[in-house]
């Protein structure tokens, strides 16, 4: 009975401390540290993205006055044509803007169907007056219209869509040289760019508006592209 005391104490001693206040405590440590990061994250997202949208904000007001700096300068006299001439221009572009609409949608039934269209009323081009007012302009509209003729006979025989978008490039192309050497006057087109077109080649079209519908993506990138340059013809 003496000895109880001593072995009481002695199993008191022999018992293992208990550590698990301070295992609470470093894991309410790290939680905490991990807050104020995940925290901080996030405030500096924010921070950069505001930074980012008011960015884009000050960018597109600059396009803007950019492009409407651009019609000032390029808004100029046209040459005014018979009205039969007139009327060639303007219902080449009527219906290659249909061509566009078309490959905007990914239509490949209907873009070959417009170019067909198309094709007739370059056939039938009056160009009559463009010769009798200066040559060389008669030179540059006769080579043009006769690539928009072979063209869009190509594009209307074709329904690979990949391949109408190849050869709606080529009508691009030669209807704004057209219109640039005619410079025919109450006509306004928008030459448009997209730089990732044709495997980053990058390739134009004409458009009625500002706005961009990109025919050689459609759906998958609509947007893709920018304003270079305006014709208007006063």
């Amino acid at each position: 009975m003496k000895n109880e005391p001593y072995r009481e104490l002695k199993r008191q001693k022999s018992k293992p401390k208990s550590y698990s206040w301070l295992a609470v405590s470093l894991t309410d440590a790290i939680t905490y540290v991990i807050l104020l990061n995940v925290n901080f994250h996030l405030h500096m997202l924010k921070k950069y993205l505001s930074l980012f949208i008011l960015l884009s904000f000050i960018a597109c007001g600059a396009e803007e006055e950019e492009i409407a700096e651009t019609e000032k300068v390029l808004a100029q006299k046209g040459i005014s044509y018979s009205d039969s001439t007139l009327q060639t221009i303007q219902q080449l572009l009527k219906n290659y803007y249909a061509v566009i609409d078309a490959l905007v949608k990914s239509d490949s039934l209907s873009a070959s169907n417009n170019a067909s269209v198309l094709h007739q009323v370059a056939l039938a081009a009056d160009l009559a007056t463009v010769k009798d007012k200066d040559s060389a302009t008669y030179v540059t509209a006769l080579e043009t219209l006769n690539v928009i003729i072979t063209s869009s006979q190509s594009l209307h025989t074709t329904h690979s869509l990949e391949q109408q978008r190849v050869i709606f490039e080529t009508i691009s192309d030669n209807l704004y040289e057209l219109v640039a050497a005619m410079k025919p006057a109450g006509v306004a087109t928008y030459k448009q760019y997209c730089p990732m077109a044709f495997n980053d080649k990058g390739a134009y079209w004409l458009s009625d508006t500002s706005l961009i519908q990109n025919p050689y993506f459609g759906k998958k990138m609509l947007k893709c592209g920018e304003v270079r340059e305006e014709l208007r013809y006063q």
